[in-house]
């Protein structure tokens, strides 16, 4: 297949072991771009973030915090910390200065097991996108904090994939070229060469760690970005420690993917028994690959259609809520003015079946600027929707916007609606803010 060379050796002491996690998840973008979780065999989805903001970049860390990027309307991006049920726990933190291609930025992040750090790469560029010092840069961050200026833990130019070791002291790698470059320490954080790929005709496109073996999953593609996409193959191979010299190919799989223009990523679950990666169709999950003569064995199966970018979570998910749980809103699309004025979309998770009725409301001073109403005295309604429930789980039911608040639909920018659904004596409220 595609030979490797060790381009530079490195003295790293030995690496304690991290203890295998007892619980899994998935957790990716769905079709509609939300951030999402369920379980390896795709049971138990749920969504945790809607995508208003256009996010991007999800990472998890060590203890199951969900870590990803967004954008408020100014265009800066900030990143926030969730859990696994999509409360906020921290943020929004501002990312810092991108220069100005930092429109589709972060595009990929990576949270250090210690959940000390955020490894984030961006694309900048001082005059336009295609100007002599385009670049892209992977920028460490503190996970529960703004970085304002990325020289407080560092920087590297033209490294893409970022990916922290499992072990107890956290050291960053990345794809540089066709070469894997690591960390010569957390206490000396430059980056060292490592593995090299030395065919010109082979890239390697990402890769992933076992999280308490010595065994690295790298994904390889033909050099070359062909119309429709090309095939991805995986490379099993185990090291000595990171930096060292002693490395060995086990197995190889060719065809992971058939052709896509995406990168599969490939991903090694908490307690290293699975993998899952990304392909067209969706998200697919198989047990951690085993040497079966040269042949890396596989028996992938597709349990989230339409995901992308997945990654793994240690925490299990709940079973869906019963009779007795909670009802909650799930998501809002459609939050800015011209969207809002043609009907915005509410997800609401509930806990049984039953009419679920929506209303959106806006405070009574607002009402009162915008003339939607004479003389209010409390909060006006200005859109609502029903949809009855089959059964537990999520509905979206589309509101239909009052005529008034049509007519002003210009003035609507910046305004803060709240959302209330109900279904019975259960109800849920989330608020969100009218973009233009």
């Amino acid at each position: 297949m595609k030979r490797l060379t060790v381009v530079f050796s490195v003295a790293f002491g030995l690496f304690a072991g991290g203890g295998s996690a007892s619980a899994d998840s998935l957790v990716y973008l769905d079709g509609d771009g939300d951030l999402s979780a369920a379980r390896p065999d795709g049971s138990g989805t749920r969504k945790l973030v809607s995508n208003d903001a256009n996010l991007r970049a999800v990472s998890v860390d060590g203890s199951g915090r969900i870590a990803y990027f967004a954008k408020v309307e100014d265009g800066d991006p900030f990143h926030y910390l969730i859990d696994k049920e999509g409360k906020r726990l921290a943020g929004p933190y501002l990312f810092g200065d991108m220069g100005l291609c930092g429109g589709a930025s972060p595009f990929r992040s990576d949270f250090s097991p210690d959940g000390t750090w955020i490894a984030a790469s961006y694309i900048r560029g001082t005059t336009s996108c295609g100007s002599p010092d385009f670049t892209i840069r992977t920028r460490i961050v503190d996970s529960d904090g703004p970085t304002l200026d990325g020289s407080i833990y560092g920087e590297h130019s033209n490294l893409l994939e970022p990916r922290f070791l499992p072990r107890q002291q956290p050291l960053l790698s990345g794809i540089s070229g066709n070469l894997i470059q690591v960390w010569q320490s957390p206490s000396e954080p430059t980056m060292t060469p490592w593995i090299l790929l030395n065919d010109p005709a082979w890239e390697i496109d990402s890769f992933d760690y076992h999280p308490d073996e010595n065994l690295m999953i790298m994904e390889q593609s033909p050099a070359g970005f062909p119309d429709g996409g090309e095939r991805r193959d995986i490379l099993l191979l185990e090291y000595e420690a990171p930096g060292s010299p002693n490395l060995a190919g086990i197995c190889t799989y060719d065809g992971l993917v058939a052709q896509s223009e995406q990168l599969a990523r490939p991903r090694y679950s908490p307690d290293g028994s699975k993998i899952a990666w990304s392909g067209p169709a969706g998200i697919f999950v198989s047990p951690a690959p085993t040497n079966n003569g040269g042949t890396c064995s596989l028996s992938p199966k597709l349990t989230i259609p339409g995901g992308k970018e997945v990654e793994w979570a240690p925490f299990e998910l709940a079973s869906a809520p019963g009779p007795g749980g909670k009802l909650q809103i799930a998501g809002v699309n459609g939050t800015s003015r011209v969207g809002f004025r043609n009907g915005a979309t509410v997800r609401v998770r509930v806990p049984a079946a039953g009419l679920v009725r929506v209303t959106a409301t806006v405070p009574k001073g607002v009402a009162r600027r915008l003339k939607l109403a004479k003389r209010p005295t409390r909060a006006i309604k200005v859109a609502g929707g029903q949809r009855r429930a089959g059964k537990a789980g999520t509905v979206s039911i589309k509101l239909k916007t009052s005529a008034k608040a049509k007519a002003k639909w210009r003035l609507l920018a910046g305004v803060r609606v709240t959302i209330k659904a109900v279904q019975g004596t259960r109800s849920g409220t989330r608020t969100v803010k009218l973009t233009r």
